[in-house]
């Protein structure tokens, strides 16, 4: 999967590129098309391999895909006009430019109204404000189909030059949970979901698995409207189950009450720790909930909505990733659950090399990193070439 999306992201360079020649151009300039082809393959695998290192490629967005675009149309336009041929590029009227400049606005508009999905408010009707972490217990775990909610889960581990959907020990492996409402709104949105070694291997959930600790992963990590749960000890971080391993709800809210701002504090989920995107739900350090959801962020039909998280791999062995749907109209959040939908992501965790399943990973230089040097000289070689033309 990873791999495709890094063609397709390739792909969209050439196709910006050879479209940026032929509003340009006209079509009138032939001799200008193998550097054409190899810019728009140079900037767009470059894109790719960057948005692979920074998101995990776990996900094509029209963000990553309008600014491949841009950037690709952008070296095609320096390019055609500094390549040193006599009369190979005719000179840019202003009426070329104005087109280019409306093109690149209108790009970043469609990519900027793709980021921020506005979701209708649903006022809270139940507060929780009694709520200890350590008397949460559920019943009835079996799924409720009153809201059709479909899940999906994509991992990838991507090192400096290396993806795989397999880590090796010491690696950090992303995760993204997609979820799909069909025919009925999703009013009052909440899931669980916890991370467990699968101690058994048989990629199924039994009390045999045991939860990975928390200070090893951590979600909400996007821009998104999911609220985790943070626990102010003497170690703020996020917690995802109480001591009996019962796993805490994460709502889809529009608001919360305010105890303490998330914001503004490093919690020490993972080794090189992190401050959340956004207000999450706080616990005080007795595991009494400070904050309620105030208004949910209720989620169309039609529509589709993602959690993100990364998990530090720190040991070899079998692993999944558990998540459960509900919607609070027909649970009780911390008290009964009934989920609509529930969806287990499985992966391995294998040895690094040289130390039998643990330590600091060696980085291999895999199949990106020949293209993309591939791609940084061909263009080069390409342009030496075409001043003898």
């Amino acid at each position: 999967m990873i791999e495709s999306y890094i063609v397709f992201l390739t792909l969209i360079g050439a196709i910006s590129s050879l479209t940026t020649w032929l509003v340009v151009t006209s079509g009138k300039e032939p001799r200008h098309l193998p550097v054409m082809i190899l810019v728009g393959l140079t900037s767009g695998l470059f894109m790719a391999i960057v948005w692979a290192n920074l998101t995990g490629a776990l996900d094509i967005t029209i963000n990553v895909v309008a600014i491949t675009a841009i950037i690709s149309s952008t070296l095609s336009l320096i390019v055609l006009y500094y390549i040193p041929l006599p009369k190979l590029v005719p000179r840019y009227g202003r009426g070329t430019w104005v087109a280019w400049i409306i093109l690149m606005l209108l790009t970043m508009l469609f990519a900027y109204n793709g980021m921020a999905p506005t979701y209708p408010t649903t006022l809270s009707s139940t507060q929780f404000t009694a709520v200890d972490l350590d008397s949460i217990s559920y019943s009835d775990r079996t799924p409720n189909p009153v809201v059709p909610v479909s899940i999906d889960g994509a991992v990838s581990s991507v090192k400096l030059f290396s993806t795989s959907e397999t880590p090796t020990a010491g690696d950090y492996l992303k995760f993204r949970v997609t979820f799909t409402i069909s025919t009925a709104d999703w009013t009052e949105p909440y899931i669980t979901l916890a991370v467990y070694k699968d101690n058994n291997n048989d990629s199924t959930y039994d009390t045999g698995d045991t939860l990975l600790p928390d200070n090893l992963y951590k979600v909400a990590t996007g821009n998104s409207k999911w609220r985790a749960n943070v626990i102010y000890d003497d170690n703020p971080h996020e917690i995802f189950a109480n001591d009996n391993g019962v796993v805490l709800p994460i709502f889809h809210a529009n608001s919360i009450s305010r105890w303490m701002d998330d914001t503004q504090y490093e919690l020490s989920n993972t080794p090189e720790k992190f401050t959340p995107t956004h207000d999450m739900l706080s616990w005080d350090s007795n595991g009494e909930l400070k904050e309620n959801v105030l208004t949910y962020a209720s989620i169309p039909s039609g529509t589709t909505t993602a959690i993100e998280g990364k998990i530090y791999c720190q040991e070899q062995g079998q692993y999944y990733i558990l998540v459960r749907a509900y919607d609070a109209r027909f649970a009780t959040p911390y008290e009964t659950g009934q989920p609509l939908a529930e969806k287990l992501i499985p992966f391995a965790v294998i040895p690094s090399e040289g130390d039998g399943g643990g330590g600091t990973p060696s980085f291999s230089i895999d199949w990106i990193l020949l293209l993309g040097l591939l791609a940084v000289t061909i263009p080069a070689v390409g342009i030496m070439v075409t001043r003898r033309w």
